[in-house]
């Protein structure tokens, strides 16, 4: 598949999102711009951390790179700053969307865990908010978005206060659509000058056109890129592997083998050959 220039892609394409968000000059202020609309006030003070890497203590152990972690925060009269807000905010492109609900739950715990591990008590605990932009409603009621927080089952006017709120955002829903939104989704999807049709996103598209034209941007994506498939390649090997060790064990011929797994004979040996050598280097257990 061909891959898009940069100066080609929308605020949807982790990498410009990722590049504007990160941008020393132009995150800040892009951000505060893209949550002011999503929060209907305006944000003034704002400090982001673009793709941030948190986990829940191991590495390896499902971390979650999140695309902007943001802390809202007010000056207080010792000139010292507290937070007061702490937002999650995704692009999803249409690919497994059905996981976002469980994604959700989790990236919060994992917000939560850093919170506390900055010594806060319970109480302290700031206000969150996991936010997922995507192009289709894929809850499908025709919302442009859906709030979520926890309330009593048995009487759904109460809600907990825990402070921890979800908020799932599309460009296609109609129901609670309004022009600002809508404006903002739309150049989010198509982030070309012909869609910034008011001022804020008129704004916007100007910090980000100047952003993807940088030469040193396209430089980096090709990097980027190439980290991206390399991963991909490595992720298709090992999924491969597991195949192929579980037709092993069901008797399964090389031939067979290849042909379920839509490769090559010769591929189909190499696995097979792997396969023997990491089962020869495994120390036996008596």
């Amino acid at each position: 598949m061909t891959k898009k220039h940069v100066k080609e892609m929308n605020l949807f394409d982790n990498y410009l999102f990722y590049e504007v968000m990160s941008d020393p000059v132009y995150g800040v202020p892009a951000a505060k711009i893209i949550l002011s609309i999503l929060m209907g006030r305006k944000i003034e003070k704002l400090a982001i951390n673009p793709e941030k890497l948190i986990t829940p203590g191991n590495n390896l152990n499902h971390a979650v790179r999140l695309d902007v972690y943001a802390e809202e925060v007010e000056i207080e009269v010792d000139g010292s700053t507290s937070v007061q807000m702490v937002y999650d905010l995704e692009v999803q492109n249409d690919s497994k969307l059905d996981e976002l609900p469980k994604r959700s739950r989790y990236i919060q715990s994992l917000m939560d865990k850093k919170l506390l591990s900055a010594g806060r008590s319970y109480k302290e605990l700031p206000p969150t908010w996991v936010i997922f932009l995507t192009k289709s409603d894929f809850i499908g009621e025709g919302r442009m978005f859906y709030t979520f927080e926890d309330r009593c089952v048995e009487n759904l006017k109460l809600p907990l206060y825990d402070g921890a709120r979800k908020l799932f955002i599309n460009s296609e829903g109609l129901e609670g659509r309004t022009e600002e939104l809508g404006n903002l989704m739309d150049y989010l999807v198509s982030s070309q000058e012909e869609r910034a049709r008011d001022s804020t996103t008129k704004e916007l598209h100007e910090m980000v056109d100047e952003i993807r034209l940088r030469p040193e941007v396209e430089e980096r994506y090709m990097i980027w890129a190439a980290y991206e498939q390399d991963l991909k390649d490595e992720g298709r090997e090992q999924t491969l592997l597991d195949l192929t060790r579980k037709k092993i064990v069901k008797g399964k011929s090389v031939e067979v083998i290849a042909d379920e797994l839509e490769i090559t004979v010769s591929e189909a040996k190499k696995l097979i050959t792997r396969i023997e050598t990491e089962e020869k280097k495994s120390p036996s257990v008596e």
